[in-house]
């Protein structure tokens, strides 16, 4: 992509994140429900992003017609998920999920006894770290665990202050607990320190590690049959704090429902106690293990039986992944 092309993308978003926490508080459902829709059924025309996404899922194994027309009525239903948050996010804060908004959420994103995983963990007072996926409707998703069990956002801060209002506002709308990333922090140390406080007060803290890193920056696991670097700050602080390690994924409310809303959870963990011998670098061993852990079920109870709902097939990053960028692969052997 040209950087003509970036700027273009970047002024596009930001212009759409101020109008969407701007007008959002004045559209019905009604509206909503057509907007959704109406992305359902263009997206697959896109001339450019229609093209990136199936190139990633043919790479990535996982294409097929109608998984790609579900990538867009999903999107669309997370579009509309975010304008119906956004509509209650002027109302004077109280912690609370307005109820009308309840409902929904409550509609659209369903647990199973899987979730009593999450409770036990939390019950142990060490807090716990939830890693989750980017699948669609993941603004709605953290609302509905939070209603069941209080949980903790890490908001990093955004240049773009419309995207900061806008993550604010998403907070203050669903009454979720957030810690906010001071302006300029460039030390990984500090944001590990505010993590860490979160945990030591006993809290569930919601982390989404599905983030492809550069080679220097991640730690190399394996998903879709590829190495790939993913964030290991999570599972890091999880080692250090003794804070269990918590998996959530997500699939279609109803099996075969394609171009249906909502999703239902599982939850996976806590993550196995990994016995490694405590000689030079066990740590950084011992952190690779468990983020594997997240990643064999980011890759096989989400990703391969449900890749319409990751919502990341677009993302610049992992294009970069599947297109083979040495920035993101692993070197080639000499």
């Amino acid at each position: 992509m040209t950087a003509w092309a970036r700027q273009f993308r970047t002024s596009v978003t930001t212009s759409l994140t101020q109008a969407a926490v701007t007008a959002a508080p004045r559209v019905g459902p009604g509206v909503i429900d057509a907007l959704e829709t109406a992305v359902g059924w263009l997206g697959p025309y896109a001339p450019i992003l229609s093209s990136v996404v199936a190139e990633n899922m043919r790479a990535a194994g996982v294409y097929s017609p109608v998984a790609h027309r579900e990538y867009f009525a999903r999107a669309g239903a997370h579009l509309g998920g975010v304008l119906h948050v956004l509509r209650y996010a002027h109302r004077p804060a109280t912690g609370h999920m307005h109820p009308e908004l309840a409902r929904l959420v409550e509609r659209r994103i369903r647990l199973d006894d899987s979730f009593e995983c999450l409770r036990r963990a939390a019950a142990g007072g060490k807090g716990v770290v939830l890693l989750g996926v980017h699948a669609s409707e993941y603004m709605l998703v953290l609302a509905r665990i939070n209603q069941e069990l209080p949980i903790t956002v890490y908001l990093r801060h955004s240049r773009d202050a419309h995207k900061q209002a806008a993550k604010r506002a998403w907070c203050a709308a669903t009454g979720l607990s957030f810690i906010a990333e001071p302006p300029g922090l460039l030390n990984p140390s500090r944001r590990a320190e505010l993590m860490a406080d979160a945990l030591r007060a006993g809290r569930v803290l919601i982390v989404t590690p599905d983030l492809a890193q550069k080679r220097e920056l991640g730690v190399p696991v394996r998903v879709l049959d590829r190495e790939v670097y993913l964030p290991g700050g999570p599972a890091a602080l999880s080692l250090l704090l003794e804070a269990p390690l918590v998996t959530v994924v997500a699939g279609p409310a109803s099996e075969g429902n394609c171009y249906g809303r909502g999703l239902s959870l599982r939850f996976f963990g806590p993550a196995p106690v990994v016995a490694v011998q405590r000689r030079r670098g066990w740590k950084k061993e011992a952190v690779r293990e468990r983020l594997q852990w997240f990643a064999d079920l980011f890759t096989n109870a989400f990703l391969r039986p449900h890749p319409a709902l990751w919502f990341l097939w677009g993302d610049k990053r992992w294009t970069r992944v599947f297109r083979g960028d040495p920035r993101y692969t692993p070197p080639l052997a000499k």
